[in-house]
């Protein structure tokens, strides 16, 4: 059993159940009385209460790790581009292609 809220805003708690889910939701931190029964047997049967994200939380830290991963496969391999010029041994095709797409990433999500 685990059950996870929206830290940020706090209005929504979301336990899940062997089961089935349920939501639970808060204003102004304030869990519904008709639903309080609910999460007091849920912890008391020792469920786990963790943090989850939104939606649109998921897509920016999912958009910010790719960010992050292009930009580290362009510092990985600087070296063939720098070999290329020092000793005229060419970097691989590949290698070019796919820093050109790690590149066009980084510029479209500037």
């Amino acid at each position: 059993m685990k059950a996870k809220y929206n830290d940020e805003n706090n209005l929504t708690v979301k336990m899940t159940y062997d089961d089935g889910s349920y939501e639970i939701a808060t204003v102004d931190g304030s869990i519904r009385a008709d639903l309080t029964e609910k999460l007091n047997d849920f912890l008391a049967a020792g469920g786990i209460i963790e943090p989850f994200m939104t939606d649109a939380e998921i897509d920016a830290e999912e958009a910010q790790k790719k960010l992050a991963e292009a930009h580290q496969y362009l510092n990985d391999t600087d070296w063939y581009i720098v070999r290329e010029q020092d000793t005229g041994k060419p970097t691989p095709p590949i290698v070019h292609q796919k820093r050109e797409e790690a590149r066009a990433y980084i510029n479209a999500h500037k």
